[in-house]
């Protein structure tokens, strides 16, 4: 089966500090078939939005969090408790995302093919912990 159409049951929850960067993980994930339900800038933005998804979501929403967020550390502990597989982007040499209980660590800049690799695993179930 094809990357594109193992990812086009998939719904995405993106939660980046930077709406560029944010953006382009989200068309990188669309291009392969994946719905973006969300980009948000902030712990508050996803927090709310998160409350709503994750109450629609029947296994196929996951998340990608960026370890820069403010409170990130609050938004991974929701996605937990709600049952939301995510995946945390650090920067290189920062050691934040070790407290964030992610599955996946992704280090930035992630290239392309990495993080498809680790949105594919997530989406398929191949790294729900």
């Amino acid at each position: 089966m094809s990357t594109p159409a193992r990812l086009a049951s998939c719904r995405i929850f993106i939660i980046h500090e930077d709406p560029v960067l944010g953006s382009t993980l989200a068309s990188a994930c669309e291009h392969r078939g994946a719905r973006i339900v969300g980009i948000h800038r902030s712990a508050e933005q996803a927090l709310q939005a998160l409350a709503f998804h994750a109450l629609a979501h029947h296994g196929d929403l996951i998340a990608i969090l960026d370890s820069r967020v403010d409170d990130a550390a609050r938004v991974a502990h929701a996605l937990a408790d709600r049952g939301v597989p995510y995946l945390v982007i650090v920067d290189s040499g920062d050691g934040a995302g070790a407290d964030l209980g992610g599955a996946t660590t992704l280090t930035a800049p992630v290239p392309r093919g990495a993080l498809m690799e680790a949105v594919t695993a997530l989406c398929t179930g191949g790294d729900r912990g």
